[in-house]
């Protein structure tokens, strides 16, 4: 069930959001002009960054969460 659950993720991830995303990045792009474009790059490098450190935080949750867990069956055990 967790597989179908990834694959599932990950195709709404990749053909929907990621669709729509590129769809309005392309439109800025033909719009904007040079210096607005490079605002829209250092935006994305920014953003890139920040979601990085995100899944990094969500990362470290998930193994704290998972310790916490291990350990509290290990008591009841």
């Amino acid at each position: 069930m967790q597989d179908l659950l990834t694959v599932l993720y990950n195709y709404v991830q990749e053909n929907r959001a990621g669709r729509e995303q590129k769809r309005a990045e392309d439109w800025l792009r033909a719009n904007l002009g040079p210096e607005a474009l490079a605002q829209l790059d250092a935006l994305w490098d920014s953003q890139s960054v920040q979601d990085d450190l995100s899944q990094l935080a969500l990362f470290r949750c998930g193994i704290g969460l998972g310790l916490a867990l291990a350990q509290l069956d290990r008591f009841a055990g």
